[in-house]
Order: C-alpha cells, then sequence, then structure tokens
C-alpha cells in the first residue's frame, strides 16, 4: 500500500511538472507534439541536499517526507541554479541517505589534480562541486576523460539514474484511476 501511495504521488508531481513545463493537454497535441512530450527529460531529484535517482524515490517512507519543492526549468535558488534545465524536485525527509562529496567519487578512482565536474551534462562550478553530494547508488553512468594537455584539468562525467515513463499507451498529463 505504502509503495503504491508513493507511486502515485511520483506519479503525480510528475505530471504536475509536465504540465507545467509543457502547458498544454494531450488533447489538444499533434502527433509531432506528442513525439515531443514523449523525449521530455526527467527532473533532478534532490533528497535532504542529497542528488538521488528515481529507485532512492521510490524507497522514501511517504511518512517521512516533511516537504516537497519543484523548481521549475533553470528557477532553482542557489547551489541548485543550473543543475539542469528539466527542473529540480528537492524533498526533505527525516530518513538517512547514504551519499558521497564529488571529491571522495574522485579519491575512490584514483584521480587527482585539478578535476571538472559534469552532471547530467552541466558542468558544476567549484562551490557547487565541493557543497553538494551524491547518492553512490544512483550513479547510472560515470565517464572520467584525462587530461589534453599537460597540466590540464581531467573531466568527470556523471550521469545520475533515472527511469523512463512508458509513455506508448499513456502520454504525461494522462491521469490513471484504479
Amino acid at each position: 500500500m505504502r509503495n503504491t501511495l508513493l507511486n502515485f504521488s511520483i506519479f503525480i508531481i510528475l505530471t504536475v511538472f509536465a504540465k507545467l513545463a509543457y502547458a498544454q493537454t494531450p488533447a489538444a497535441m499533434s502527433s509531432a507534439e506528442v513525439k515531443k512530450v514523449r523525449e521530455i527529460p526527467t527532473p533532478l531529484f534532490i533528497v535532504n541536499s542529497i542528488i538521488v535517482g528515481d529507485k532512492i524515490i521510490s524507497q522514501l517512507e511517504t511518512q517521512a517526507i516533511k516537504n516537497t519543492v519543484i523548481y521549475r526549468g533553470l528557477n532553482a535558488p542557489g547551489i541548485y541554479a543550473n543543475l539542469t534545465t528539466a527542473g529540480i524536485v528537492v524533498i526533505t525527509s527525516e530518513e538517512q541517505i547514504a551519499n558521497q562529496s564529488f571529491a571522495e567519487l574522485a579519491a575512490q578512482r584514483r584521480v587527482s589534480g585539478r578535476i571538472s565536474f559534469l552532471l547530467n551534462g552541466h558542468e558544476l562550478n567549484a562551490a557547487q562541486a565541493t557543497t553538494i553530494r551524491i547518492n553512490p547508488e544512483s550513479i547510472e553512468q560515470l565517464h572520467i576523460t584525462p587530461p589534453s594537455t599537460a597540466g590540464g584539468e581531467t573531466t568527470v562525467s556523471i550521469q545520475v539514474a533515472s527511469s523512463k515513463p512508458d509513455t506508448s499507451k499513456h502520454l504525461p498529463g494522462t491521469v490513471r484511476i484504479r
């Protein structure tokens, strides 16, 4: 029951997010617009100042969630600004989540020297790279690019895991009641 409610809540949050981002109803869309909607990027999820993937979101106890805030597009405040163009869902929860700093992540992979970090293709500034933490289980892909010149910087590119909803049967914005 708890997971059903949480999954339904996440579905509603993503549905509202999609409607806010595109401000259209599925019935009013052409086939070209439907294709665009199917390519809606997943927002970045942050729980207790830790970047997490969908798997961690689905494991949260609904009773432990204190607050949820949705930032559309690039409107996220302060340290989260410019992390994604798909928007950010910030959740405050009583639960503890395993996490690492980006520096710890690089050191674990024996990367040293000057390092720049990319998160889902967006470059982190120095403040973001030192402040923001990530859940290791939420990393779908990590790619290390060595410096191209002597004294250059190594690039660590991180892709956060996200599940794409199956929109072949139901368009985003469709409310399903069972």
